[in-house]
């Protein structure tokens, strides 16, 4: 489900792609597989950015920083760069260079 939702947001079907996301983290969360989970989170940050909503963006690449945190040497790599970067994105896109 998610990389499924990760792609649908590549091929800009962004609705389609939130659908399959908000799936996707309720299947992670109830399992408990917090890698899985950022990177959900992650995907979910990537759509608001692209939407413009770049506080809804914030929210979510923080929730997958958080997550990474917690992980340490074991988190999602690419979950933790791509919200880096998007959180970046977004300073960058409020002024805040």
């Amino acid at each position: 489900t998610h990389n499924y939702s990760e792609a649908l947001l590549n091929g800009g079907f962004l609705d389609e792609s939130f659908e399959l996301g908000k799936r996707a983290i309720v299947i992670a969360d109830s399992l408990g597989i917090l890698p899985l989970l950022s990177s959900s989170y992650k995907v979910m940050g990537k759509i608001y950015l692209t939407k413009q909503k770049t506080d809804s963006a914030d929210f979510w690449f923080s929730k997958a920083l958080a997550i990474s945190g917690q992980l340490g040497k074991n988190s999602q790599k690419i979950a933790t760069i791509e919200s880096m970067l998007g959180k970046a994105d977004i300073l960058h896109k409020k002024g805040n260079d």
